[in-house]
């Protein structure tokens, strides 16, 4: 049985809010199963982004930089879209994935959706002249760049919960699935991280007001020492619960468009 032979959608349009709301609960309703998945990928990024500085890295390190970010970050997506899809106890993470075909499939389709965000990187990192000459015309580009991106990216990313139950629907079904619903997904995603973004612009503010110089250094990320690893601790918490209520947008939408319930077991029973 695939999910195409489940029943059918029971929804026309995904709920904002309510996913949103539904995104939060599943992630601070798990938090034991968020630092098992989490906990190896955490690791391998804190160590990933002090090797890497990414926002002094040329265009080959950034685009290094994204590549294996992706990859790690995958860890934690698959075992995390599995708690969320499947909800049992055959489902739950090890502190050290599996090395599998799933996996494999992950990072292929991982890395396939985020070279769209390139010619974005692109922009940013390779025509830092140009851009100083004309910072709104080269910004704005680089924004729509990357708002284009995210688009595309969200119409396919339902080819991950599939992976996630074995089954064998991919890039074309979830464009097909997510037609009239991309841009309330993406909008979902971006109201999951508005909370953070509005924690690290305030946490940034205080700074500049308190310590002017260690405000600019934050502002322009050329923190040392200390300072350097509590803002890749903090920083990295906050991406990772961000991951976390990505997917479970994601997972929401997947569900009310292809009508996936949680306790159903068939892919799970027959592939493993």
């Amino acid at each position: 049985m695939t999910v195409l032979e489940t029943e059918p959608p029971r929804i026309l349009k995904v709920p904002v809010w309510q996913v949103t709301k539904a995104a939060y609960r599943d992630t601070f309703g798990n938090l034991g199963v968020f630092l098992i998945a989490a906990a190896l990928p955490f690791g391998l990024t804190i160590g990933l982004d002090f090797a890497i500085h990414e926002e002094t890295a040329g265009l080959g390190l950034g685009i290094l930089h994204l590549v294996l970010s992706t990859v790690i970050g995958t860890f934690f997506e698959v075992a995390w879209y599995r708690h969320l899809l499947l909800d049992g106890a055959t489902a739950r993470p090890a502190l050290v994935p599996h090395l599998d075909r799933r996996l494999m499939l992950f990072v292929g389709y991982n890395l396939l959706l985020t070279f769209l965000f390139v010619p974005g990187l692109f922009i940013e990192k390779l025509l830092p002249q140009a851009a100083a000459s004309a910072p709104l015309a080269f910004g704005s580009l680089a924004f729509v760049l990357h708002a284009v991106a995210a688009y595309i990216s969200v119409r396919f990313a339902f080819v991950f919960p599939w992976i996630a139950l074995d089954a064998p629907e991919r890039l074309g079904e979830s464009w097909h699935r997510t037609t009239g619903n991309g841009l309330r997904i993406l909008i979902a995603q971006v109201v999951v991280a508005a909370p953070f973004v509005l924690l690290v612009f305030a946490f940034g503010a205080v700074i500049a007001i308190i310590a002017p110089d260690l405000g600019a250094l934050f502002e322009n990320g050329r923190l040392e020492g200390g300072m350097r690893w509590f803002a890749l601790i903090a920083g990295n918490i906050l991406l990772f619960l961000y991951y976390a209520l990505s997917c479970a947008v994601l997972a929401r939408a997947f569900c009310a468009l292809t009508g996936w319930q949680p306790d159903r077991r068939e892919l799970l029973e027959r592939f493993e």
